[in-house]
């Protein structure tokens, strides 16, 4: 449960998507207030009942099931966050219900996956999201994507980036496995999922410390300390464009930018240069090379914003299935 001195940093928002709840072992019972269409029913009591079916995943920071709605076909995803952690760790719970609470909003249907609201037990909060069918990015990762297929990816988490640093959201944790697929090739349609690691950027503070790190593979340097003009852990925003540029890299080549923390060292230190040779390869055209070779600047300054990035050349014209210029 949340302790009492969070509940009054939630956001209105936030406090607002709580669903009224009691969990009776894989039953869960929600109870909506909803008005009717007379004087005796303009604050009608509705119930639903969802079991859980099984685990969809499992993560660092909470596990995934799947439930189905008593009486109905309807299915979704309910994410489960263990409020209890080792002596010494602070996890901000309310920072991911503040994020999902916000970019579950309509006008950010189209990027992120959508959440209708959270509930919480005695050692648990459990946040319930829209079932996504086809499964998480990291499942098709089994071959280099055509140019034109790594755009229309590519361009629809930049935007979703851009929505979330515009709001002074860092995601920290982009990587194949918390990109959704709605629709899948060769037009794919994509959401951005899991704020677990998320953090608001407060007014005035220019970087963030944290023991939660992301990824390793899609962390940038100055996340692993290899911004050596830095404290460790400390990163903005430009932490989030490095993982889009690892992302993109694997989508060309099915491959890592780089394989373990020495070849990252090397490369943040300067003594080795990018493995672009593994992109030309595969054919991938000049102006991707470009945009990835920005994202992938091991100095955090050195790398576009999402704004910015938006209105990169290659993805100013959509990319061609022979396209390699």
């Amino acid at each position: 449960m949340i302790r009492n001195d969070r509940h009054h940093q939630l956001s209105d928002l936030v406090h607002d998507s709580k669903i009224e709840t009691v969990v009776n072992g894989t039953c869960t019972e929600h109870v909506y207030h909803e008005p009717g269409r007379s004087l005796h029913e303009r604050n009608r009591r509705r119930v639903e009942r969802w079991d859980r079916e099984g685990m969809l995943g499992k993560g660092s920071y909470g596990v995934v099931y799947q439930e189905r709605r008593q009486g109905s076909d309807k299915v979704r995803a309910v994410k489960e966050i263990s409020t209890n952690v080792a002596a010494g760790e602070q996890l901000d719970y309310y920072r991911e219900l503040e994020a999902i609470a916000k970019f579950s909003h309509d006008k950010y249907s189209h990027c992120f996956v959508r959440s209708d609201g959270w509930y919480e037990s005695n050692d648990s909060i459990f946040i319930v999201m829209e079932y996504m069918e086809l499964g998480d990015l990291q499942s098709y990762l089994t071959r280099p994507f055509p140019e034109a297929e790594v755009q229309q990816i590519v361009g629809q988490l930049l935007e979703g980036l851009d929505f979330m640093h515009a709001s002074d959201f860092i995601h920290r944790d982009l990587k194949p496995r918390n990109v959704m697929v709605v629709d899948k090739g060769p037009n794919w349609f994509v959401k951005i999922t899991d704020f677990g690691i998320s953090k608001r950027r407060q007014l005035g503070v220019t970087t963030l410390h944290t023991m939660q790190r992301g990824t390793p593979g899609f962390a940038a340097p100055e996340v692993l300390g290899l911004d050596l003009g830095k404290p460790v852990g400390s990163y903005s925003f430009a932490v989030d464009m490095w993982s889009l540029g690892v992302l993109t890299f694997y989508l060309f080549t099915n491959s890592m930018v780089f394989s373990n923390y020495g070849e990252t060292f090397m490369y943040a230190t300067g003594a080795n240069n990018l493995p672009i040779e593994k992109m030309t390869l595969q054919k991938v055209s000049d102006k991707a090379q470009q945009f990835v070779i920005s994202l992938l600047a091991p100095t955090p300054n050195d790398r576009p914003t999402a704004s910015v990035a938006v209105g990169h050349a290659w993805l100013a014209t959509p990319a061609t299935p022979d396209s390699t210029t």
